[in-house]
């Protein structure tokens, strides 16, 4: 359990992280007699302050420091026009507004809220951004599919029919022939 602690204050807040093993929540816990309501805590979105990518940490990242603003590797004073390096929008790549920022805090809150590894989480939101069109290509390549393969199947019935008329035919002629030769006199 901890508090958190406003910086530069000494003063304690009411809320409190509470760690707790498993992947059910209850939905309260008692502290000193007390019933206290439990919610998820939702990370925000990590953002590396070398490249300004969302996407690994700050231990693993090889690339050249770039400038918060233009994305471009320089120091000093920016003076170039805002371009964001994650989603090449007119804002610095911290902006609260940018597309990438938004999406990967809605996978933050995908993975909290049905307790899912960050890969996971990645996974479920990419194949739930599926657009229209996409949906609607599978949709046609998969009736395509159904066709052919109702087409290949009926084919091979049409065959196997045809087959087992032949050897019918044949038992029933062999059978005729054994009966005439076992009754002749």
């Amino acid at each position: 359990m901890r508090r958190f602690i406003k910086t530069g204050s000494q003063q304690q807040f009411s809320p409190v992280l509470i760690t707790i093993l498993g992947t059910t929540l209850p939905e309260t816990v008692k502290l000193v007699h007390i019933n206290h309501r439990i919610q998820n805590f939702i990370d925000k979105p990590r953002q590396y302050t070398t490249c300004f990518s969302f996407l690994h940490s700050t231990r693993f990242c090889q690339k050249t420091a770039i400038c918060i603003n233009c994305g471009d590797s320089h120091s000093g004073q920016c003076s170039n026009n805002s371009r964001c390096i994650n989603c090449k929008g007119d804002h610095p790549a911290n902006s609260l507004n940018c597309p990438e920022y938004i999406k990967e805090k809605k996978i933050l809150e995908l993975k909290c809220e049905q307790h899912l590894t960050l890969g996971e989480a990645r996974r479920r939101f990419r194949d739930n951004k599926r657009t229209y069109s996409a949906v609607i290509q599978t949709n046609t390549v998969n009736l395509d599919m159904q066709d052919y393969l109702e087409k290949k199947l009926e084919n091979m019935l049409t065959s196997f029919q045809a087959i087992l008329e032949k050897q019918t035919i044949l038992i029933m002629e062999a059978f005729q022939k054994t009966m005439e030769s076992t009754f002749s006199p």
